[in-house]
């Protein structure tokens, strides 16, 4: 009993540190974000800046990140075949490179930004207090966890996320408990800034019946086709520019480019930025 108690004792300390940090980063994040949107509508022109903002991130990546270059793929190596601690500049890297794409009507979106600054942290916590193996693994679920949760306002979803990506191992279940306080915690930090998440408002539910079932297992069936068709493409576009395209920094530039013609065949801010206005 006593040992059961120093875990979760210890468990929650981590957590409510991992909510701190994540809570905070991703309030000043979200801030960040309103700003350099407001800013970029007032301003039309500095969409003609993507291409040299990206080259600038392509840039300042290829020189200068290390194996934060990585991104989301090196949180994966780490969590599966830990060699090195994942490197602090992650989270600036990130975080000033996700803003500086809004700014220029770029669709950085949130959910990497989010995962990479929660985990990036979170493991930095872990070499403070020197935790290896799978206390550190433990560690990162929080932080993606926590992140996911902070930036959009979702701690069950932000949980839930966390453990689909990286399987919590021996801990099986018992994790959850410790990752959904992490993310409980780091969306209460984060609402102690003047943050404001998204919306959606769905009115009301349709009635369960056979049809209902019917339609949404359909939905069901496209969202996910359409996902798996996205994450093909992603990986097809990576391997092409790279194998055509082999200084890095060039990449990015070459990709502004295409996204401001695409902005001038398609006028408007529909496609700049988060796009929010859109879906709601």
């Amino acid at each position: 009993m006593n040992k059961l108690l120093m875990m979760a004792i210890r468990w929650l300390g981590w957590a409510v540190l991992t909510a701190v940090l994540a809570g905070v980063s991703s309030a000043l994040f979200l801030l960040g974000l309103d700003e350099v949107t407001h800013t970029r509508l007032a301003h039309p022109w500095l969409l003609y800046g993507l291409p040299l903002v990206g080259f600038s991130i392509g840039w300042a990546y290829h020189y200068w990140a290390g194996d934060a270059v990585k991104g989301n793929n090196l949180l994966l190596e780490e969590y599966h075949q830990p060699k090195q601690r994942i490197p602090a500049r992650m989270a600036p890297f990130i975080l000033l490179s996700t803003l500086a794409t809004h700014l220029v009507g770029g669709s950085a979106g949130r959910e990497g930004t989010a995962v990479q600054l929660g985990a990036s942290l979170s493991d930095q916590l872990g070499r403070w207090v020197r935790l290896d193996g799978d206390d550190r693994k433990l560690l990162l679920l929080m932080g993606i966890s926590a992140g996911f949760s902070a930036v959009f306002g979702t701690p069950f979803a932000g949980a839930i996320f966390a453990v689909e990506v990286l399987p919590a191992g021996r801990f099986g279940l018992k994790a959850f408990l410790p990752v959904l306080a992490a993310a409980l915690l780091a969306d209460q930090v984060c609402l102690l800034f003047p943050v404001h998440h998204s919306h959606y408002s769905i009115g009301s539910l349709p009635l369960w019946t056979l049809q209902t079932v019917f339609w949404v297992a359909a939905a069901g069936l496209l969202f996910g086709f359409a996902a798996r068709l996205f994450s093909y493409a992603s990986h097809w576009t990576t391997a092409f520019s790279a194998a055509r395209i082999h200084f890095p920094p060039y990449r990015p530039l070459f990709g502004g480019v295409l996204l401001l013609l695409l902005f001038q065949l398609f006028p408007g801010s529909t496609y700049s930025g988060l796009g929010i206005p859109t879906i709601l």
